[in-house]
């Protein structure tokens, strides 16, 4: 009897393996089909004090004709200045002022009769970060609520959102490689940027305009290279 009822446990328990392994795909499958498509928020850099612009971008669309989306951010270090928003998805309604937070992004093109499937950049957001903003990473988030994604049978359409960050930096003028230092190698390092070269690693624009007229030319490799040399009125950057 013992040995007949120890068949039985295992048995079961083989059982009820089976049954959760078997349904483990299915509900995999399930979640997968809930989530038709990707949007996402592109991560951007910069230091304190500057204009960074920031892409939200849509991939996997699975058909769509109106969508609303709220773009979270931290208004103590962060100011939205300006939206571009892409004519991909067709007619946009969104706010002309920028106050508010979240700041929603809009689309609506209720008389379509076919679905947009369009992917890539959907919308530039700009932000000013603040002078006193320290080091570190700022999210952007992307969010939305029940019917606010829908296709042309006004069905809901899901989407995963993925947030993304602005990293705020400090920097040295001069230091192009962002290794602490401004030596030759920054030197070596800009005149190759300057001629092109596809496998640079790190370049930092910001730290290489050294001039700070707002462009990275050769003005500015000029002046790197007479600082190296310990040229007078060029002991110090910017300059």
């Amino acid at each position: 009897m013992e040995k007949r009822h120890l068949v039985n446990k295992i048995t079961s328990f083989i059982i009820i393996l089976l049954l959760i392994m078997g349904l483990t795909p299915i509900i995999a499958y399930a979640e997968e089909e809930n989530e038709a498509g990707t949007i996402f928020v592109q991560g951007a850099e910069a230091p304190a004090g500057r204009t960074v612009a920031v892409k939200v971008e849509i991939k996997d669309n699975p058909g769509i004709i109106g969508m609303r989306l709220a773009v979270g951010y931290d208004r103590q270090y962060l100011t939205l200045t300006n939206v571009v928003v892409d004519s991909k998805m067709g007619e946009s309604f969104c706010s002309p002022t920028y106050e508010k937070v979240p700041y929603l992004l809009y689309w609506n093109n209720p008389v379509f009769t076919e679905n947009i499937t369009e992917n890539g950049v959907i919308a530039t957001l700009y932000f000013k970060i603040a002078d006193n903003a320290p080091d570190g990473s700022y999210a952007i988030t992307l969010t939305y609520g029940e019917h606010d994604i829908l296709n042309a049978d006004l069905e809901e359409v899901i989407f995963k959102t993925e947030s993304g960050t602005i990293d705020v930096y400090s920097f040295l003028f001069g230091d192009v490689n962002r290794d602490g230092y401004v030596n030759m190698i920054d030197y070596s390092v800009f005149a190759r940027w300057m001629a092109g070269w596809s496998n640079i690693a790190v370049f930092d624009e910001y730290a290489a305009d050294v001039d700070q007229d707002g462009y990275v030319t050769a003005m500015d490799l000029t002046i790197l290279q007479r600082h190296l040399a310990g040229w007078t009125g060029y002991e110090s950057l910017p300059f």
